[in-house]
């Protein structure tokens, strides 16, 4: 069985693995679900990353979800349906074949910036995830041993055209907040493209300046993405991996910017990268 959440613009589907499973980001699954209506039926199977698991105690997945676009096929039933849980069979988990290259190239760099546009963010929060705890049991590690103080420094930075999108991922953020309350390596920026009322702007800048306003920025616009490096160089010294998942246009100037600063950026493309008419979150075939 799989639990429904409908948030606006996506639905979120959450199961309890049937077997023992310790999830790593960039890791997908194919879900078959049959959805019922009172004049209709669908049932379809498809792929869709891993966004977020809950552990248990022995460090396997507890509870797992992923998020689905509502755009077409699967996620219009799922979007209409009144059932808040359905039958499911869930084929996986599967890897995308660049997997160890991106881990290899990213656990290895004290400094990420990772872009997302729109759906893209379900592509990079388990990276950042997973990153943060590495980062986290490093700079412990090093404390423990009376070593010198290394820096670490996550930015997930994240284009969305509505302010009401940010709930996707709102309470994940807050629980990495939460473990990085005395390390402060994770920094959140958030583009929104198009404003809301007073109350709504107040609003989407909490998840920004929890646990401080430093680390959390939110602006009205579209990013602006040689401004926004240009900002990450200046505040950190070492070579900085930047990563995307995000629209067209974006990963070009994202490119372009690298190359650009080649000597201090390297890039790197998620497997997943979504599409300009934010279609449902596909894994890769």
């Amino acid at each position: 069985m799989v639990q429904v959440l409908k948030r606006s613009g996506v639905v979120e589907l959450t199961f309890s693995p049937s077997r023992p499973w310790k999830v790593q980001a960039g890791q997908y699954i194919y879900l078959t679900v049959s959805v019922s209506g009172s004049f209709w039926s669908f049932t379809c199977s498809c792929p869709y990353y891993v966004i977020w698991w809950e552990d248990a105690p022995d460090g396997t997945a507890a509870t797992v979800s992923v998020i689905v676009r509502v755009q077409s096929g699967l996620s219009m039933p799922l979007a209409l349906t009144p059932h808040r849980r359905l039958r499911a069979i869930v084929d996986g988990s599967y890897g995308g074949a660049r997997l160890r290259d991106h881990w290899d190239e990213m656990k290895f760099h004290d400094s990420v910036i990772l872009f997302a546009t729109d759906i893209g963010v379900a592509g990079q929060l388990p990276y950042v995830r997973d990153l943060l705890q590495i980062f986290i049991s490093a700079a412990k590690s090093m404390m423990d041993r009376g070593g010198g103080l290394r820096r670490y420094r996550i930015t997930l930075v994240w284009e969305i055209s509505e302010m009401c999108y940010q709930n996707w991922i709102y309470d994940w953020m807050n629980q990495l907040y939460e473990k990085d309350d005395k390390t402060l390596i994770l920094h959140f920026v958030l583009y929104i493209i198009n404003r809301e009322a007073d109350a709504d702007r107040a609003k989407a800048t909490e998840i920004c300046n929890k646990p401080s306003p430093s680390r959390g920025r939110v602006f009205y616009e579209r990013m602006n993405v040689e401004q926004i490096i240009t900002r990450e160089l200046a505040e950190w010294d070492g070579k900085i991996l930047v990563t995307v998942s995000v629209n067209l246009a974006i990963r070009d100037e994202v490119r372009r910017v690298a190359l650009l600063n080649e000597e201090r950026l390297e890039f790197q493309e998620l497997e997943f990268q979504p599409t300009t008419t934010e279609n449902s979150f596909w894994a890769p075939n």
